[in-house]
């Protein structure tokens, strides 16, 4: 009964009560029809509004990418060389500049072979023995016991199947020389220096090949000498000071250069003047002296201050080619006026004397690995030994000491000026390592030296990978993956070579964002013209005609496109970097007129999506978000339409049910009623019946 239909309705009355009670509803039921459809048309419109969002929400993350300063910082690397690869480290922001790289060597990886055997089922070990080695000078030892009667490839496999091996693989070679070819060969895993080799102990009959070590920096004294290459006056002088001609003008001295050579005796004349202040005549006798020393031939460069609390004059020499300076005070017109009385004053000197200062301990492995035992060098005793002269002394004493101890290795000691300090390098490639024992070293304090030991390898590595960066030399252990010379960029080595890199800015991120915030302004523009229509004959429209608020979108971004900005380049709007408005409305970019400027003037694109450094001025990239934001935020256009939508939407729902219910009711009560006329107009036609056949036989009469 709830559709008011009834299937025998209209049989007594002969009428189609049916058919009359759904047309009745079919003109009722309209209202509801109108309010579902109205119902379906906002459905469509925010499925409409969350298309328009999305495309929104596409265009403000590129925004984003573009407000954001990691977008700028990706490099693009080429190098002209074959010795290299590098490429750049993502969003590190290397600095764009080119560089250039020499590789004289790769990486490689150490190795030992042992001394030849004639088969490799021979046995390596006619007793029970031990064979050990270490991976770099710091690694643990690996201790493998070798069982008597172990063949060369059972040797090979107790170090391979060893759970403690630190990173060797031993292998057998066939040299196919002699009638010993085959040898046991060791090699490391890994390169560099770190995975050197190192046996510690070895087997009868296994050799030991040449090594070599590490470059460390050489012995250099710890301290400064006592030695000074300033000579100050006794006593305080007058202030002013009269010079006069020929009488009180003149300084002699003598130099004694770095080769040992004493000059003749030099006259520095120092010019008349009647009052001289310290400060000016302190002036006036460094340039009178360094005109003598020029004369002398020698061109020696003095410095002379005056100190105003003491009141004393100092000389001092600032180069290294002056071994001493001696003053001749006594035959110098003007000592007495400049505070000199000593009858002759020279830079300091030392002293060794027999016994007390005069020995160095040191000890030196060859490059075989054999470490020699203590080796002691004795200096000479002097009492004035220049800095310069000691270290011909102590280069000498210790050469005969090496020569001595059976390894003749040629030292070279020398003195540095500026720091007072010894430094001992050995010259040549015998010597593995040098070991000064400074502790058991009488000499060590007066030499400067206070370490209780100092080791010394002399050569670089031949393990690590050596190369030159801008001239700046570098090693590595390894050959590949090496960001922590260029930042922002990873090498790796091929071969050894000279290579350019040129680091340059990256922008293809930049243009692909642009080139992606033109396609969805046109497929946002595309969406919403698509929907903003209405067809006159047919007398319909589009989802969103009538929309003002939504249809304007593409008109006000339009707008805000062409916005320009606050910018200390030429780039100061879109247009500026090729963007472009087609006279139907869409959009397009000019890739030659983009690709132009991001090449000649990287700087000017990110200022103008990122804003300046100090933050006064906002990126365009922050302003567009900004805009966007006004659309697809939580209290933007898009949600506010949709709310507004949905709202409708709920209320039309709730109205459709209860008009629906409402008119249920009122056709489930016209139905019966229908119902009480049938019947009714059943009885009528029975009545009607009945009185026809009483009233037929009193017609016929």
């Amino acid at each position: 009964m709830g559709s008011g239909s009834v299937s025998t309705l209209g049989v007594g009355s002969g009428l189609d009560l049916q058919g009359i009670l759904e047309k009745l509803r079919a003109v009722d039921q309209k209202a509801i029809t109108n309010q579902e459809t109205k119902k379906t048309e906002l459905e469509e419109k925010i499925q409409e509004y969350n298309k328009i969002n999305a495309n929104l929400l596409s265009m403000k993350s590129t925004a984003l990418n573009l407000s954001l300063g990691s977008g700028f910082l990706n490099r693009k690397i080429s190098a002209s060389g074959s010795s290299i690869t590098a490429t750049a480290v993502a969003g590190s922001g290397a600095k764009v500049m080119s560089h250039q790289m020499e590789v004289t060597a790769l990486a490689a990886h150490s190795s030992w072979n042992s001394e030849g055997i004639a088969a490799k089922t021979d046995s390596v070990a006619t007793t029970a023995g031990t064979f050990s080695f270490k991976l770099g000078e710091t690694g643990s030892p690996l201790s493998i016991d070798v069982p008597a009667g172990t063949t060369l490839q059972d040797f090979a496999n107790l170090i391979n199947e060893n759970d403690s091996n630190p990173g060797v693989t031993a292998t057998i070679a066939d040299t196919g020389f002699g009638d010993k070819p085959y040898r046991l060969v060791l090699t490391s895993n890994e390169t560099g220096e770190d995975n050197r080799i190192f046996l510690e102990s070895q087997l009868s009959g296994v050799g030991l090949t040449e090594s070599e070590g590490a470059s460390h920096t050489p012995p250099t004294s710890d301290n400064a000498t006592a030695y000074s290459t300033t000579i100050t006056s006794d006593n305080a002088v007058a202030d002013p000071i009269a010079i006069a001609a020929g009488t009180n003008d003149e300084i002699v001295f003598r130099e004694t250069l770095a080769d040992g050579t004493l000059g003749p005796a030099l006259t520095a004349t120092i010019p008349a003047l009647a009052a001289y202040t310290p400060e000016a005549l302190a002036t006036a006798m460094e340039t009178a002296m360094e005109a003598a020393s020029l004369t002398g031939g020698n061109e020696i460069d003095y410095t002379v201050s005056y100190e105003s609390v003491t009141g004393k004059f100092s000389i001092q020499e600032n180069g290294s080619d002056l071994q001493n300076l001696t003053m001749e005070w006594a035959s110098s017109s003007a000592a007495a006026d400049l505070g000199f009385d000593a009858t002759t004053d020279t830079f300091d000197t030392i002293g060794i004397a027999t016994g007390t200062n005069d020995e160095i301990v040191f000890r030196e492995r060859l490059a075989d690995g054999s470490l020699g035992g203590e080796l002691t060098a004795t200096i000479p005793p002097l009492t004035d030994y220049t800095p310069y002269s000691l270290a011909d002394a102590m280069e000498t004493a210790m050469e005969a000491a090496s020569l001595a101890g059976g390894n003749e290795i040629d030292y070279t000691v020398t003195f540095d000026a500026e720091s007072k300090k010894y430094s001992i390098v050995e010259n040549g490639s015998d010597l593995y390592e040098l070991s000064m024992e400074w502790g058991k070293s009488s000499a060590a304090a007066t030499l400067g030296f206070n370490n209780e030991t100092d080791s010394y390898k002399p050569y670089d590595s031949n393990l690590n990978a050596r190369f030159t960066v801008d001239s700046i030399s570098y090693q590595r252990q390894s050959n590949t993956e090496i960001n922590d010379v260029i930042m922002g960029v990873n090498l790796d080595m091929t071969a050894t070579g000279t290579t350019s890199i040129n680091v340059a800015n990256d922008l293809s991120e930049t243009k692909t964002n642009l080139q992606k915030l033109v396609e969805t302004l046109n497929s946002l523009k595309t969406e919403i013209d698509s929907k903003n229509t209405y067809d006159i004959a047919k007398q319909t429209k589009g989802l969103l005609f009538g929309e003002n608020s939504i249809t304007r979108i593409t008109d006000d971004l339009s707008e805000f496109m062409g916005r320009s900005i606050i910018t200390n380049s030429s780039v100061k709007n879109l247009f500026d970097l090729g963007f472009e408005i087609n006279r139907d409305g869409s959009f397009a970019l000019n890739e030659t007129v983009l690709d132009s400027i991001l090449a000649s003037n990287p700087e000017g694109v990110q200022e103008f999506f990122i804003g300046d450094l100090d933050g006064e001025n906002k990126g365009f990239g922050d302003l567009l978000n900004e805009k966007l934001r006004d659309y697809t935020g939580s209290d933007g256009l898009i949600t506010t339409s949709k709310d507004e939508s949905q709202k409708r939407i709920d209320r039309l729902a709730i109205d459709i049910v209860d008009d629906t219910k409402r008119l249920d009711k009122r056709y489930e009560i016209m139905a019966k009623q229908f119902v009480e006329l049938d019947i009714y107009m059943r009885e009528m036609t029975a009545q009607s019946d009945f009185l026809k056949q009483m009233f037929e036989p009193v017609t016929k009469k």
